[in-house]
């Protein structure tokens, strides 16, 4: 069992006790992770409930809050706690983590929009679920994004309806997060060579067309124009030599993005609790009543700090909890605006390469499609 979960907790030498969300006594610890990033365990005997937040302040330049993929691909799981490690390198340090979106258990692809480090992994039109976001202004957003496209060519300029997700009767690009692609006869290809980013504006070099049955596997600068149906010939019109400039990025238009994950649904407004008012349709009451393992983003009323909260379930020591109590809870560790993130078994907090919750899965960590990184920057 993981010691986290006790009723009694040392961190970093010392023992304390502190107040509880609902006003009455807990146990629990806090670190200093690093400077502007703080860790809060409560452990809180009415659920009972096991809590971690982490806390992120903005303002300190050397601290970004990043998103990654699964192995860095548009498929496929990866444990929270595997990622931050992976992440972890001579120029940065992963200081914590949390996992993000909702994802489908057998490719690993996640349901929503995102964003590495200002690189759409996947843009689709789907006005349906909230996503939280920041910007190159490291401004956070929590917004119903919906992707928004437009090529530039010689010939003319055509809407493009998604980022690695491919449509019927459309032209949609591919990057490298998409990994191996084989044309087919029913579509036109185009390869395009990355020149230069300006904003969200890509400046491409038209390089050649995909034959029938060719694959090509995409590296970090090439990208994919591929076309189909009654779309296919915006594609075939593109010549070799031509500069096409592919105008990427989000609606509604706040600023460019840096990161980007999606979840569901949003529960906190403006500090209120809209856990149920802004459910949506089909959510059932066994996913917004029941109490389950949750996981959340949110940020305070001047942006200014993030916060990711965790907190355990479906075990005696942390009943879990319903989307309004965590709303709840969000509201009284911070947060003005939050967003429940994938929950249940998915659920996993790291601090400094640790995972410091005790998920619920009786194998452990879960493996999932993508995560929330608080980077810190070391050069």
């Amino acid at each position: 069992m993981n010691t986290r979960s006790t009723a009694v907790v040392f961190v970093a030498g010392f023992l304390f006790s502190c107040a509880t969300i609902s006003g009455s006594l807990d146990s629990g610890a806090q670190e200093m992770v690093t400077e502007g990033v703080r860790h809060r365990h409560i452990v809180r005997g009415e659920g009972p409930w096991n809590i971690h937040v982490v806390s992120v302040d903005l303002k300190k330049l050397e601290l970004n809050i990043e998103s990654a993929r699964a192995f860095d691909s548009l498929k496929g799981r990866e444990t929270t706690g595997s990622i931050a490690k992976r992440k972890t390198n001579d120029s940065q340090l992963v200081v914590a983590a949390i996992n993000a979106d909702f994802f489908n258990m057998e490719t690993g692809e996640n349901d929503q929009n995102q964003v590495v480090d200002g690189e759409i992994v996947k843009g689709v039109k789907t006005r349906a679920r909230h996503q939280f976001g920041v910007g190159v202004s490291r401004k956070p957003y929590i917004e119903r994004f919906v992707f928004s496209g437009t090529a530039i060519t010689p010939q003319g300029m055509f809407a493009l309806e998604a980022v690695n997700s491919l449509k019927d009767s459309a032209v949609v690009v591919l990057n490298h997060f998409y990994g191996k692609f084989s044309r087919k006869e029913v579509e036109s290809v185009g390869v395009l060579r990355s020149i230069r980013r300006d904003g969200d504006t890509l400046v491409t070099l038209f390089r050649d067309t995909l034959g029938v049955g060719e694959s090509v596997l995409i590296d970090s600068a090439t990208y994919l124009l591929r076309g189909k149906g009654s779309q296919r010939q915006q594609v075939s019109r593109c010549a070799r030599g031509d500069t096409v400039r592919l105008v990427l990025g989000f609606l509604p238009a706040r600023e460019q993005l840096r990161t980007l994950v999606g979840g569901l649904p949003r529960i906190v407004v403006e500090g209120r609790n809209v856990a149920i008012a802004d459910s949506l349709p089909g959510l059932t009451g066994k996913f917004t009543e029941t109490r389950h393992p949750r996981s959340g983003v949110g940020f305070s009323r001047d942006s200014s700090v993030v916060y990711l909260v965790t907190v355990d379930g479906r075990q005696s020591s942390s009943a879990g909890m319903s989307l309004s109590e965590f709303a709840d809870l969000m509201i009284e560790v911070g947060c003005y605006q939050g967003l429940n993130l994938d929950g249940g078994g998915s659920t996993a907090m790291v601090v400094n390469g640790e995972v410091v919750n005790t998920p619920s899965d009786a194998k452990g960590e879960r493996a999932v499609a993508n995560v929330l990184l608080v980077v810190k920057r070391l050069r």
